[in-house]
């Protein structure tokens, strides 16, 4: 099997782990929740692709048996966003910014769920950036070296909280989608996005510091962004969410996305409410 095959081709236990995580992320874009949600132990996760999410659903077993199971579909913020509010998940991943407050997820919290009281809890603040070829070869810099002719660009899909920060920030600096060759050209995860790039399939995408060390690539910062976690007040004080607070806060936990590169766990389990 393929694992096996891995093993034997001198591939180590963390880059075959890592392997798998990426190829369920992958079908895990594809995956639709058809229910509601209906069991106190289990924990059905929609919203933005994140490296932490896919270890988290892959070692909660190491913690805890208050959960079993762990559903992942990664569809984007605002997509996890309304799965909540449609009782299609029961936790939402989000890291909307809002140009208006300069704040991340709040108004967009309010506005999908509406007098809907909510734990928001940090999962980490994450490194978001360039995503380049090793070294750099066209010396990317800025949002505005997109515009660069030849320059193929690689971008993520419409809903996600990457886009929604690039289209802000476009229109904030007059730059029009259509002089970013490839703007079209989206990806679901920024897995998907560093895997193009590593390919050649594209030259610059945007999206996180963990996904350019997955794959070697080179890495240009350009903003911090706060990735929530969003729970209902009705699912918040369940034991099952209680002990997901937990392990937030584990050293395991933390060291992995140490290893991951580009989080930044100083507030990790914080929580605040809304409405």
């Amino acid at each position: 099997n393929f694992i096996l095959e891995a093993i034997t081709a001198g591939y180590s236990p963390a880059e075959i782990e890592q392997s798998v995580r990426i190829s369920l992320d992958h079908i895990r874009t594809r995956k639709k929740v058809k229910a509601t949600h209906n069991s106190t132990n289990s924990i059905k996760f929609s919203g933005s692709h994140d490296l932490a999410i896919s270890w988290l659903a892959s070692h909660f077993r190491d913690f805890t048996n208050e959960i079993d199971t762990f559903e992942i579909e990664f569809s984007g913020s605002l997509a996890g966003l309304i799965a909540l509010s449609d009782g299609k998940a029961n936790l939402a991943g989000c890291h909307l910014w809002d140009i208006e407050s300069n704040f991340y997820n709040t108004a967009f919290i309010q506005k999908i769920l509406p007098s809907t009281r909510c734990a928001v809890i940090t999962l980490a603040y994450r490194c978001l950036g360039l995503i380049v070829a090793p070294g750099n070869p066209y010396n990317l810099k800025s949002i505005k070296d997109l515009m660069t002719p030849n320059i193929r660009f690689i971008n993520r899909q419409k809903g996600s909280g990457t886009r929604v920060w690039l289209d802000a920030i476009l229109r904030n600096n007059q730059i029009p989608s259509t002089s970013i060759p490839g703007y079209e050209n989206e990806k679901m995860t920024h897995s998907d996005l560093a895997k193009d790039i590593a390919e050649g399939k594209a030259d610059v995408g945007i999206g996180l510091e963990a996904a350019a060390n997955t794959y070697s690539l080179s890495f240009v910062f350009l903003n911090k962004e706060k990735y929530d976690l969003v729970i209902l007040e009705s699912d918040y004080y369940t034991p099952i969410f209680q002990s997901l607070l937990d392990i937030l806060k584990k050293d395991n936990f933390l060291s992995a996305l140490a290893d991951f590169g580009g989080y930044d766990t100083t507030e990790t389990g914080k929580v605040d409410w809304i409405n």
